[in-house]
């Protein structure tokens, strides 16, 4: 039930109880079982009595004191629950007209999302962590939060000279002005085959690597020139996706800093040396050993994540919270990140969270870079968007727009692929069910609210002289009506569950029984009945508040709707 039902309710109950007990609502799973249940067990215990006797004490007394003229009708009482009953016209009427508005001035949180490594494919496995990630970005904005997202990525390290010495030793095309990359992974996956013919090669990469870490003129103007290339084609995918990163942080300028941090903390005490290297000590912790720097000196993946810190509070600003939008395999290593930010007394400390999430396979296996059986964005959305137009040309072949409209659709297939399940799950991807038109997916979802517009536009060419203020929400009775308003209501609750989750799959499953519950009401009920307009009207009401939900819920997902398939 809508927030302000829910707590008239509650304050009913203390005032006819007694005490300032805490009350906890839930909804009963079956309309002819009330609107709202109240657990007696707590209560019980306090005052040393039966649950179930006093439940039936409770529910008598409750309808003593409300009276006949109450927002409650009918309390149960039902074994050691009490199952309430709300006046149906009150319950229509707040929940058609109540709008599930964004919060405003809770503080600042920055998101560490986008990871797209240059000269690497992206593919379907980024694809979660970048739908992921923007999808948390909106969800913690629409609760009251300002973001700042920003892209950490490696344009450093042995997968970059690997990539550097095959195109500089073996390879023979051009540098294509399109899908660079898709060809950049294609490249990469060559330099592995190639790394692994000869032992010897393993030393010429090391060799690149050590000179890209020295900034040598020899490969620093290549390294430049084939890494911003393919940040550009990153920033193109981030778009298409409409995935809003505000900043970016490549290793590469995270090196000093992170090492000039490790340095000051050498010379506090905080930081050990341990057989060359510099490390800091997280035995107690059960963490194992942190090295910072090693012997020779070189930054590691962790002297650059200190530097990012570093970078992260000089661009972004104050912040009250960091998430790391980063898979599960990470859990380890952010743990001792954490640990480490702790006690060298970092800014960042206990302002972190890792938001981990699982890995994407295909149906038929796992991926990698390295082997190159990955499916690229590039491709993975062209065939999306083809299966997508030839369903469009078999059920609406006049649809105007069709390109366009098929884009979007298989956006929005793609992207709620990856976020119907819980986000720690692994997703396996399967062409079928994502580009559905039924059931579990983000066309289904799509379709429901280009439907609901296609019934507003049928009304808007009839003949309706009922106007806005002649609705009647006590006409709304039938029980599909509502249980479809029963899930409307439940919304506002759907994105706090979300945002204290950082779970969007709470969102995409309350969409899917949305959008399940008014195809239902659709097949049950005549919505435009020209013998029955006041009804018609106020059924019209009902449809356009799915569709808004439909449509808040959709962009909570990064998905975009469409008037018309």
């Amino acid at each position: 039930m809508a927030v302000r039902i829910r707590q008239q309710i509650k304050d009913i109950l203390r005032q006819s109880i007694g005490g300032d007990i805490d009350i906890s609502l839930t909804i009963p799973p079956k309309l002819e079982m009330g609107d709202f249940s109240f657990a007696l067990f707590e209560l019980a215990k306090e005052q040393k009595k039966n649950p179930v006797e006093l439940a039936a004490q409770l529910a008598v007394k409750l309808m003593q004191d409300v009276g006949d003229k109450n927002l409650i009708v009918e309390v149960q009482a039902v074994g050691p629950y009490l199952n309430i009953f709300v006046d149906k016209t009150a319950v229509v009427a707040e929940a058609l007209k109540t709008k599930v508005a964004p919060k405003k001035g809770r503080g600042k949180i920055a998101l560490d999302v986008f990871q797209a490594n240059p000269l690497k494919m992206f593919h379907i496995g980024h694809l979660l962590n970048a739908t992921l990630g923007d999808s948390l970005r909106r969800i913690v904005e629409f609760n009251g939060y300002k973001t700042a997202t920003y892209s950490y990525s490696g344009d450093v390290g042995v997968h970059v000279a690997k990539w550097l010495w095959y195109y500089k030793n073996f390879y023979k095309g051009n540098v294509p002005k399109k899908e660079f990359n898709r060809w950049a992974g294609e490249v990469y996956a060559a330099a592995c085959a190639k790394a692994a013919e000869n032992s010897d090669y393993e030393k010429e990469i090391n060799e690149i690597n050590r000179l890209i870490d020295r900034r040598d003129k020899s490969i620093v103007s290549l390294w430049k020139k084939m890494t911003r290339a393919s940040y550009k084609a990153s920033w193109q995918i981030a778009k298409i996706l409409d995935c809003r990163v505000d900043y970016s942080f490549p290793e590469s300028i995270c090196e000093d800093p992170g090492k000039k941090f490790v340095q000051a903390k050498m010379k506090s005490g905080s930081v050990k040396k341990d057989q060359g290297a510099w490390v800091i000590d997280l035995q107690q912790y059960k963490l194992g050993v942190f090295i910072l720097i090693k012997t020779d000196g070189t930054a590691l993946y962790q002297t650059k994540d200190l530097g990012l810190a570093q970078l992260r509070q000089k661009k972004i600003g104050k912040y009250d919270k960091c998430l790391f939008v980063v898979g599960g395999e990470q859990e380890f290593y952010f743990r001792q990140l954490f640990k480490t930010l702790e006690i060298l007394g970092h800014p960042d400390a206990g302002k972190c969270e890792h938001v981990s999430h699982g890995l994407v396979s295909l149906k038929e296996g796992k991926m990698s870079s390295r082997l190159g059986n990955v499916i690229s964005f590039d491709e993975l959305l062209d065939r999306a968007q083809e299966k997508i137009l030839e369903a469009i040309n078999l059920k609406n072949p006049d649809l105007k727009n069709k390109n366009k409209v098929a884009r979007i659709v298989a956006l929005g297939a793609l992207k709620f692929s990856m976020l119907h399940a819980e986000r720690t799950h692994n997703v396996v991807f399967d062409w079928e069910q994502a580009l559905s038109f039924e059931g579990n997916s983000g066309p289904y979802l799509q379709y429901s609210y280009a439907r609901i517009r296609a019934i507003e536009r049928k009304f808007k060419r009839g003949k309706s002289k009922i106007r806005a203020g002649k609705i009647d929400y006590s006409l709304l009775v039938n029980v599909a009506e509502l249980r479809l308003i029963r899930v409307v209501s439940r919304f506002g609750t759907a994105v706090e569950k979300s945002f204290e989750s950082y779970q969007p799959s709470v969102i995409s499953n309350y969409l899917i029984e949305l959008a399940s519950e008014f195809n239902h009401f659709y097949h049950e009920c005549k919505v435009v009945d020209p013998e029955h307009m006041a009804l018609s009207f106020v059924r019209l009401e009902l449809l356009k508040k799915v569709a808004e939900v439909l449509k808040q819920g959709l962009y909570l997902l990064g998905i975009d709707v469409v008037e018309e398939m």
